[in-house]
């Protein structure tokens, strides 16, 4: 697994221009806040330490809505 969300985690996808000021909501309310990368384009990328992996959007597609009949057979 890439990320969970659990009951004191939530992941957020946020407009540019909302970044800063729900940053600031976080620290004056004490809450941790940790930008993880963007949300856009073809690819999906991946990266831990050095190691990079690239997943176009249309395999993560076929790989979903193919899921669960794989997962039947």
């Amino acid at each position: 697994m890439v990320f969970g969300e659990g009951a004191r985690r939530i992941l957020l996808e946020l407009d540019e221009a909302a970044l800063v000021p729900v940053e600031n909501l976080a620290k004056e309310a004490g809450v941790e806040f940790t930008r993880l990368g963007r949300t856009g384009g073809k690819d999906l990328k991946v990266t831990v330490n050095e190691s990079e992996t690239v997943w176009t959007v249309a395999e993560l597609k076929k790989f979903y809505e193919n899921s669960l009949p794989n997962a039947l057979r």
